[in-house]
């Protein structure tokens, strides 16, 4: 993944085109928002996951959903793929215990 200057790596926000409800840069590098940094902080942590770029996004999408995130575009997994729907029950569940 190639990350961009002024673009979030996980949402795409950017300074003229923030998340829903505001956010502002994390870091200086200017490649992670504030609204996302908790994700970001779970990809990490999954020590049990390959850090598989093209997994990236379906975890991002569950863990959306299991936070209640605005900017979750459902509460079920949209993925038909066994592997794709693994990451997003992984980022749901990290989600979910995010949100408690």
């Amino acid at each position: 993944m190639r990350e961009r200057p002024g673009r979030c790596r996980w949402w795409g926000c950017t300074y003229e085109e923030p998340c829903p409800g505001s956010c502002g840069w994390a870091n200086r590098e200017q490649t992670l928002c504030t609204a996302c940094v908790d994700v970001d902080r779970e990809w990490k942590r999954q020590t049990r996951l390959a850090h598989r770029p093209n997994m990236r996004r379906a975890f991002f999408r569950g863990f959306m959903a299991g936070s209640d995130d605005e900017r979750a575009d459902s509460q079920d997994s949209p993925y038909a793929r066994r592997e794709t729907r693994a990451y997003w029950q992984i980022g749901f569940d990290a989600g979910r215990r995010h949100a408690r």
